[in-house]
């Protein structure tokens, strides 16, 4: 299990391997199944002081396990809990349930267009399904079913779309394990590994990252060319990972002016965290305040943003900052803080 203890630990151990340059414009997640309440961690090469890449806890349920997680698009995380029949959203501070299954949902992900599919599954006992899911209506729809006698006899759920949609699916917590494509109305293996293969997601058309639920991120390319990511020490059940492209720039535009204690602004900055999920800072460093109060952030990605102020100092200033939450279609003026 990864506690807060073994995250550093995960953290220190990452260092060793994954470079900064490895993952581009790009978001990591990992879930760990034994994770209890669990938690979604994203890999991370941006934290002052650490030049190399390293795992932290982004979200924390106060219940529950996350068995895997997806995004549409640059949006909300959606996860699930393998032992339930619930899939949930979250924007890294509370989370929603969004749909409820007649039975056990395994795995979900989302094809080019940000459209969400969810499966259920049974092992070596029946046939598994996959199905479209419509988060807005509830509505699903039968996309695929998944015939045991074309992937081994035994599935467990575990699928992705690369980016022209063609369906992958995994064999998951058994050795030897293999990764199926459907082609032609059939599947075909493509790779086998004598570890599990539980969750995986396409960096590109050539290359895939997946679990073995234990302690293993790998690198697969081409279907041939096997490497090891990273050990984890912290890690028990590593059972998914999900890799999010970041939009470059966009239509955004946040700004207002903090007015009242002039005397704290030369050490005042502001944060946005977003889009969608609060735990990301895409508008990069905090901005610190102007000299008239003012401040403002350009060209971000459209979507749902926190913003806040911080004081940078050992300055004691007795009172909590403010934060607003705030949809950004375009421009949004006058987000504005007071200071006593």
């Amino acid at each position: 299990m990864i506690n807060r203890h073994g995250v550093l630990a995960m953290a220190a151990l990452l260092c060793s391997t994954i470079g900064p340059a490895s993952y581009g414009a790009e978001e990591i997640y990992l879930t760990d199944a034994r994770e209890s309440p669990g938690k979604i961690f994203q890999i991370l090469s941006d934290a002052p002081g650490r030049p190399e890449p390293f795992v932290w806890p982004k979200y924390f349920r106060s219940s529950g396990g996350v068995h895997a997680v997806g995004f549409a698009g640059y949006g909300f995380a959606y996860f699930l809990d393998a032992n339930r029949f619930d899939i949930y959203k979250t924007d890294g501070v509370s989370e929603d349930k969004v749909f409820t299954h007649s039975t056990y949902v395994r795995d979900l992900d989302f094809d080019s267009r940000s459209r969400m599919y969810f499966s259920e599954s049974s092992g070596s006992r029946d046939d598994g399904v996959i199905y479209h899911l419509n988060p807005h209506t509830s509505r699903t729809t039968r996309a695929f079913t998944i015939p045991l006698d074309q992937v081994g006899g035994s599935w467990a759920g575990h699928f992705a779309f690369n980016s022209v949609d063609r369906l992958f699916v995994s064999s998951g917590n058994i050795s030897p394990a293999s990764i199926y494509e459907l082609e032609g109305g059939r599947f075909r293996r493509r790779f086998t590994h004598d570890e599990p293969i539980t969750g995986f997601a396409f960096v590109d058309d050539r290359t895939l990252y997946f679990t073995n639920y234990r302690q293993t991120l790998y690198e697969l390319r081409d279907f041939e060319h096997l490497s090891v990511k990273q050990e984890y020490a912290g890690a028990e059940w590593l059972s998914d990972v999900a890799i999010v492209s970041v939009p470059e720039g966009g239509a955004c535009q946040l700004s207002g002016r903090v007015s009242g204690g002039e005397e704290l602004w030369p050490i005042t900055y502001v944060e946005a965290y977003g889009p969608n999920v609060i735990w990301r800072r895409s508008a990069g460093a905090p901005v610190r305040v102007a000299g008239d109060g003012r401040y403002s952030f350009r060209n971000l990605p459209i979507g749902r943003y926190r913003v806040r102020t911080d004081i940078h100092g050992d300055t004691p200033v007795g009172f909590e900052p403010e934060s607003h939450t705030v949809n950004c279609p375009g421009a949004v003026p006058n987000l504005n803080f007071r200071f006593p």
